[in-house]
């Protein structure tokens, strides 16, 4: 492509934060491995002419034909764009418990108390903002028998969902375009945790709140190319 030849090569996307693919070095080695063809498909990929122009616009003209999912995102109500969740595998799970109570057998015997506070994710506590149809994972029969799984163990469950959900709905707790939470879903975890643990809390009035930037675009908005989507970071 002789876009391709005349363009330099671009180092880093900001819409993915990611580092992108330059032209691979050509040695007898990555030939023969195989790591050179791997690396230049990969190369070809990132750093095709206008890439992040075409991918908005083939998620432009899908979003105009009705299309409610991209590569595992909601297209959500509000300019949300909220990803799946998707159960763990038996293999998977087992060794996230593992984990846990290596954890809790290093406590055995101490006056230590171990707390958990699993976050919900948007699709979650945000449901009701997805489009008609949409088929997603069921995250809260997975946290309730984690929660189960880690009560065995003797590990204190601190739980976000209650308090996510009767939230305000006029309140943002995650991002638009970000699968983290905003500021305020953090403080109100905060919260949350100050309940459990028994200290009181810094008020809302006694923290500054500064607006750094309102042009602030996450990481989910380069799955699906949509660029349109701001929100405020705090």
């Amino acid at each position: 492509d002789a876009g391709m030849i005349l363009m330099p090569d671009h180092t880093s996307s900001d819409m993915e934060n990611r580092t992108l693919q330059t032209f691979p070095k050509l040695t007898f080695s990555t030939l023969v491995s195989g790591k050179f063809e791997s690396e230049f498909e990969t190369y070809i990929a990132d750093q095709f002419p206008f890439r992040n122009k075409w991918i908005t616009l083939e998620s432009t003209v899908s979003r105009m034909m009705g299309k409610t999912e991209s590569n595992d995102i909601f297209l959500a109500k509000g300019g949300y764009l909220i990803q799946n969740f998707h159960t763990p595998s038996d293999e998977q799970y087992a060794s996230l418990l593992e984990g846990y109570k290596g954890i809790a057998k290093l406590t055995e015997g101490t006056d230590i108390t171990l707390n958990a506070m699993i976050v919900p994710t948007a699709v979650n506590i945000y449901s009701k903002k997805l489009p008609f149809g949409a088929v997603k994972g069921d995250q809260k029969a997975f946290l309730t028998q984690l929660q189960s799984d880690l009560a065995a163990s003797g590990i204190n469950w601190i739980d976000l969902s209650e308090p996510f959900a009767a939230c305000d709905k006029a309140t943002q707790l995650y991002y638009r375009t970000d699968h983290h939470w905003t500021t305020y879903g953090a403080y109100l975890a905060y919260t949350s945790l100050a309940e459990s643990l028994g200290f009181e809390p810094l008020t809302e009035d006694e923290i500054v709140r500064t607006t750094l930037s309102d042009e602030f675009y996450g990481t989910i908005i380069a799955k699906v190319g949509l660029s349109d989507t701001r929100d405020t970071l705090e």
